[in-house]
Formats: C-alpha cells, structure tokens, sequence
C-alpha cells in the first residue's frame, strides 16, 4: 500500500480509535453515576483501565515482534466486544471495574500495533507528518469521543455500550487491510531479541526517558492547572475549562503542522528549544493571573510537547530495531510520565502551594534534562572508545 493510499484511510482509523476509546471512557463515568457509585469508586475504575494499560503495553510490543500484528490485532479488538456486552449483565460498579480492566489489557495491543506500523511507514511518509498518528489519537479522544459518548448515553443510557461495542468490531475487520501484506518474519534489516536488545539501544532508552518527562509534565498541568484555576484564583468553570481546551486545541494543531518546520532540524536542536519554552511556561503558571498570560504558558507547553513528541518519533522511526517492541517501550513511557507526573505532583503539593508547584516542577525537568544529557554524553563517549579500540586492533 503506497504512501498516499495508506495515510488517509490509517488516520481515519486512529481517529475512530481514539472516539471510541473516549465515548467509552465517559459512558464509563456516567454509567457509574447511575448506579449510585461515589467518587472514589469512580476513580478506581477508571484507575482499573488505567492499570490494565500499564501491565500489557511493554508485552504487547514484545508479543507482535514475535508473532505478528494481524491476529492480535483482530484478537484485541473482538474481546472488548464481549466485554462491554457483558457490561450490561450485572448492574454493579465492581463489575464495571474488573471489565474495564480487562478493556484495558487489550487496547496496548492495538495502540502498538498501529504505532509500530506508523513508525515503520514513517521515512517513506516524510518526517513532517511525524506527529500525525497521535494527532489523529486525539481528535478523536478529545474532541468527538466526549460529544458522542454524551449523545449516545443521552438517547439509549446503559445500552450506549452495545454501540461502543460495534465500533470495536468494525475497527477490528477495518484494520485488517493494514496488515495484510505483513512478513509474517522478522526481516533481516532489523535487529530482534526482546527486552535486553531494547533496552541496551541508548538512543531509544533517551527518547523514552525524554517522553517520560515531557509526559509527566502534561499530566501535571492537566490535573492541577484547574485546581489552581478555580480555587486559588477563582477563575469562573468556563475560564478553567476554556484554558484546558485550548490547550489540547493547540496541541492537535502543532502535532499536524509543526512537523513541517522543525524537519530540518536535528533531534537535539529541538530539545533546547522545547526545553526553555517549557520551562518558562511552568514559570508562567506560578506567578500570572490573568487568562492570557496563563493561556501564553498553556500554549507554550503544547508546543514544547509538541516538539520533543515529534523529534523523538522521527529518531525511533530510524532506528533498526523491531517496531513493536519499540512502540510498546515508548508508549509504556508515555503511560508511566501520565501516572508519574499526577502521583509527584500531589506529593509535592503536601509541602507547596499550587503558585509554588509549577516553578518547582520546572527545576525538577531541568535536573531531568541534565541527567539524560550527561547519559548521552556518556553513551557517546563509550561508542567513541569502542570504535578506538577496534581500530587499534586492526579488526
């Protein structure tokens, strides 16, 4: 399947991916409500999929490098099928939960696999378009998949879960066709061997280190920023919820079209860019009041994210490494920053106030960033060595 025949149809499907999984997460939520689950319930539900998330993602990867994409594609998207028919079996919250943890050890399964293969098709696609599959996620996440889970429950209550049902199944059977020309072996031009090979790659260790702390960073403005908005300065609800908006907004924007200015950047130009930017946008939200200056730190952060997100999948891209034990270590990264920058910002805010919490932050990602640096350095200067000591000895 040529480039052009390929981008179109697979961003479509992301897109109905991420809609599916973002009508099921509120349907979720609101189904909870209706069986009179309190507050803390609701969180460990959908802390239940979170959880199942976290434990098969690395695996997933490891599992298609070695057997392929297609069956456990098909496999992944046809049990959540069932799972959210039998839903509708028991009207209890703990059921809801088991089912949504079992929902949630299936969806690594399909993110890799259609990570890894973007990833694949990248260097053919051009390195402008490195940002498209997440931003093609979240158009879907964020922007339909909350309209229409309100929609669907609104009109049919409980039975909203048959409808998220069928979106599994004809994800699962529209998906196919991407993987129907797959080598059903490894090919020879890349390098296999599980978790030790993964892990002993320094380049794909920093580019997940480095997406760790830029998605920790995201969760911390996403969880506090409307705390800080609503109760510190005493913004209106529909100031708060308009600054989180436009900043996913904003970050869709950037993941499709800031691809196209940084190409000819390197990797590492990027990151000193993104860097300051970020951290001067933390800096921002501890001292501004006002809705535009903080809406200016809002942006500056997307674009930061944006940024280090596109230059760490353009070098994975190029990596001669198995795709999805690849995408199954980054998207890990990316599901541990989330949980790791939520879980570090409530410690820090046991001992410092919201305004303080920001500044701080942008110190501990300036530490962050130094301690990755100096390990590249170090990675380099090994390489360096190595090459030294095979020249001297005339190999």
């Amino acid at each position: 399947m040529r480039g052009g025949a390929f981008l179109l149809p697979f961003l479509s499907l992301a897109t109905l991916s991420g809609a599916t999984l973002g009508m099921a997460k509120l349907i979720t939520t609101l189904y909870a409500l209706e069986l009179g689950a309190s507050a803390a319930q609701i969180g460990l539900i959908g802390a239940a999929e979170a959880l199942g998330m976290v434990l098969l993602t690395l695996p997933a990867g490891l599992l298609i490098d070695r057997f392929g994409s297609r069956r456990l594609y098909l496999l992944a998207s046809l049990l959540p099928v069932l799972l959210h028919l039998a839903i509708l079996a028991w009207a209890n919250w703990l059921w809801l939960a088991a089912l949504r943890l079992l929902v949630g050890t299936c969806v690594p399964f399909r993110s890799v696999a259609m990570s890894g293969l973007f990833l694949q098709r990248l260097p053919e696609l051009g390195m402008s378009k490195a940002g498209w599959f997440r931003g093609a996620l979240m158009v879907g996440l964020l922007l339909l998949g909350p309209w229409l889970g309100n929609w669907l429950y609104s009109h049919f209550g409980a039975l909203a879960f048959v409808w998220v049902a069928l979106s599994f199944a004809g994800m699962g059977l529209w998906g196919l066709r991407f993987w129907r020309q797959e080598a059903s072996v490894v090919s020879t031009s890349r390098r296999s061997g599980g978790l030790p090979v993964l892990l002993g790659e320094p380049a794909l260790r920093h580019c997940c280190l480095i997406e760790w702390l830029a998605s920790a960073t995201g969760s911390l403005f996403a969880t506090f920023a409307l705390v800080l908005c609503l109760e510190q300065l005493h913004w209106s609800q529909s100031e708060a919820v308009a600054l989180l908006t436009t900043q996913g907004l904003v970050t869709v924007l950037a993941l499709f079209g800031l691809g196209r200015l940084l190409a000819g950047l390197a990797p590492r130009t990027i990151y000193l860019l993104a860097l300051p930017a970020g951290c001067l946008a933390l800096w921002l939200m501890g001292r501004l009041d006002s809705f535009a200056g903080l809406l200016l730190a809002a942006v500056l952060l997307s674009l930061a994210a944006s940024a280090v997100h596109l230059a760490n999948v353009g070098r994975l891209s190029r990596l001669p490494l198995d795709k999805g034990g690849v995408s199954g270590l980054f998207s890990l990264a990316q599901t541990l920053g989330m949980l790791g920058g939520s879980l570090l910002g409530a410690g820090l805010s046991h001992w410092l106030e919201l305004r303080q919490l920001f500044p701080a932050w942008a110190l501990l990602l300036l530490a962050g960033a130094a301690l990755i640096a100096w390990s590249e350095w170090r990675a380099r200067a090994g390489a360096g060595e190595t090459c030294v000591a095979v020249d001297r000895s005339g190999l």
